[in-house]
């Protein structure tokens, strides 16, 4: 149930993929031929997936280390809650965050970088393209880092972001064939994305706090979390 929802997430929230990314996949140019052009989108999407998958690693990392400390259950909640908050008091946060002036920079050099590999095109440099992709900051991807983070397992953390990336894809490629639907599309991309992300911080919630209801809220052992006694 879990990794579903990962999966989930990333299928509905896929719209503000499009949305946000749209522009990017139609710019890509991989050479003539139809069977390039598929592969070369089908190579850009597996990229930002190896990016969401190596960022899973490094909050698993952390996540897991909090779990052998014995806060795994009360680090699920504070996530669920953090989220909660962030949504209802700030409808407008990704916007915010990316007017940090780090953020600004960072994201001018990601942007730079990927107009350089798409210039080239190149086949294979489009599943490079992917990779600086997912590095772009979005308020999607930070949703899914924080399901993985509060994930059992490292293994888990990475299925997570992997089916996470995986559920992104088919809207991705979908905008290649159907370029014309994305100005209609925009209408829906916030409130798809709220939705989303509402009903997973909602999971986090459930899923931390130890209910023993098998796939929502399991148990997480005989372990007490220090901050829930």
């Amino acid at each position: 149930m879990y990794l579903l929802s990962a999966l989930s997430l990333g299928f509905l929230g896929s719209l503000h993929c499009v949305g946000m990314c749209g522009p990017i996949s139609l710019a890509l140019s991989s050479g003539s031929g139809k069977g390039k052009f598929w592969l070369g989108r089908l190579l850009y999407n597996l990229g930002r997936t190896t990016t969401y998958v190596l960022l899973g690693l490094l909050v698993g990392i952390f996540g897991q280390s909090l779990s052998l400390a014995g806060f795994q259950q009360s680090l699920s909640i504070i996530l669920g809650i953090s989220w909660l908050l962030i949504l209802l008091l700030l409808p407008n946060w990704e916007n915010r965050l990316l007017k940090l002036p780090f953020l600004r920079k960072f994201l001018l050099k990601i942007k730079g970088g990927l107009s350089s590999l798409i210039q080239k095109r190149s086949v294979p440099l489009m599943y490079n393209a992917g990779i600086m992709n997912g590095f772009l900051p979005c308020g999607l991807v930070y949703v899914a880092l924080s399901g993985a983070m509060a994930s059992n397992s490292l293994e888990e953390s990475l299925a997570f972001m992997a089916l996470f990336g995986l559920g992104t894809i088919p809207a991705m490629l979908a905008l290649s064939f159907f370029s014309h639907v994305r100005q209609g599309l925009t209408q829906y991309i916030k409130p798809v994305l709220y939705t989303a992300s509402l009903v997973f911080a909602c999971l986090l919630i459930l899923r931390g706090m130890n209910l023993d209801i098998p796939f929502l809220s399991p148990g997480l052992g005989a372990e007490v979390d220090p901050l829930c006694q």
